[in-house]
């Protein structure tokens, strides 16, 4: 694998908040370098350790707080519903977070289902549904008909094996599924700050296809959703699937390309940003959204927590603190009593929500998109 980047000292635990801001300062840190395949355009983060994390229920990566998200969620869910005819079957999610969408899509399916995850919390029940909080064991997998797993590849010291056994559960009886990942290409070109230390991986179309095919799914349809930024893989074992051509292609010379533009440019636009900030003012600043994204932002544009705060719809973040940056997090209704000048925006996908929010709380204030 050829050299890609050194992301410095980053976070461990981008998706976990302190009450204590001490604590937050102090929390693990770890050194990011990422180096990539030439033929693939597969990236892996080569200095990760996986001793440093634990995922349990302090863990949240949720984003139905998002209007925006919940849409593109739900609507999902009921797709799959209708496409796969899921009414009566046995659904499970591996990796399900704290419920949501496993709760929708058996609703959407009237189906039953069962999740697995250790950082589900108990929050969200159903009565259709069963939640245990560990991994499926392998050797002992519930029978399902269809499985999904979410932004949970990427998180893997070994995807290969995960889809190696997720394989045999299937056993010989016809079974679909659905595998969403972040699409590694988006965001090198379009969001550099999406590198939280939880993502030992990064897949393009050509990579993750090339993981399905070695781990037995061989059948299978991909598409690219939420606006480009994730890869979206509907797949069969012992079925069929709808076969359609991606959405812009799968091509490999295109994703070198991209990864090339990086390792030399992400430097300059990080520099680029802090430079931008001091200009305007750091303290005359809010970031919106205290997700992955806004984390690696703060982490690599504002290491001094020298910015006003951040503003995230998720309640059970207002009042914590970011990890490493010490950034307190408040709900949108702060922004006025913070007495800033501008909102930066790491994710495109949520400024027009954003900006219906900010004229709802009539605050004038210019916004900046940082992609």
């Amino acid at each position: 694998m050829a050299f890609l980047a050194d992301l410095g000292v980053t976070p461990v635990f981008a998706s976990v908040t302190f009450a204590d801001r001490a604590e937050a300062l102090a929390s693990p840190a770890a050194p990011m370098r990422l180096a990539y395949c030439g033929t693939c355009g597969f990236v892996r983060n080569v200095a990760f350790d996986p001793t440093l994390l634990g995922y349990d229920v302090d863990y949240d990566n949720s984003l139905h707080f998002s209007g925006a998200f919940s849409a593109y969620a739900g609507e999902l869910a009921r797709e799959l519903a209708r496409r796969y005819d899921l009414e009566g079957k046995e659904v499970v999610e591996l990796g399900c977070g704290k419920g949501q969408f496993l709760i929708d899509l058996c609703r959407a399916a009237r189906a039953h289902g069962t999740g697995f995850d250790r950082s589900y919390d108990g929050s969200l029940t159903d009565a259709d549904v069963s939640f245990v909080q560990d991994y499926m064991s392998w050797d002992h997998p519930v029978e399902f008909d269809f499985f999904v797993s979410r932004h949970v590849i990427e998180h893997l010291v070994d995807p290969v094996a995960f889809l190696s056994g997720l394989r045999t559960a299937c056993g010989e009886r016809p079974v679909h599924g659905y595998v969403e990942v972040p699409d590694a290409i988006y965001d090198f070109e379009r969001s550099p700050w999406n590198c939280p230390y939880t993502h030992v991986s990064y897949f393009s179309a050509n990579s993750i296809g090339r993981l399905l095919s070695r781990t037995g799914f061989g059948e299978r349809r991909l598409q690219r959703k939420f606006e480009g930024q994730f890869l979206g893989v509907e797949l069969g074992v012992n079925a069929t699937v709808p076969v359609e051509p991606v959405e812009g292609g799968t091509d490999s010379r295109h994703e070198q390309e991209v990864l090339s533009a990086f390792r030399r440019d992400h430097l300059r636009i990080v520099q680029d940003w802090r430079d931008r900030l001091e200009d305007v003012g750091f303290e005359r600043c809010v970031l919106w959204g205290a997700g992955t994204k806004g984390v690696g932002f703060l982490n690599l544009v504002d290491p001094d927590g020298r910015m006003a705060g951040v503003v995230d719809l998720n309640p059970a973040k207002w009042g914590q603190f970011l990890p490493l940056t010490g950034h307190r997090i408040g709900g949108p209704g702060e922004l006025p009593a913070l007495e800033v000048d501008t909102v930066i925006i790491t994710n495109p996908v949520y400024e027009a929500e954003i900006r219906r929010t900010l004229a709802d709380l009539g605050a004038e204030v210019s916004v900046l998109l940082a992609h």
